[in-house]
């Protein structure tokens, strides 16, 4: 899941950190996705 340009790198940790910001939210709701969506970011 890319968003964004790969050349606008800044552009890329922005989107990230507002994605972040909302996936504690959503994951409150659905705890299993949580881990999922944790996972991934986590490793990169």
């Amino acid at each position: 899941a890319s968003v964004g340009l790969p050349e606008d790198g800044v552009m890329t940790l922005e989107l990230l950190e507002r994605i972040y910001a909302e996936v504690p939210l959503k994951a409150n709701a659905d705890e299993d996705d949580e881990e999922r969506s944790t996972e991934p970011i986590a490793g990169k």
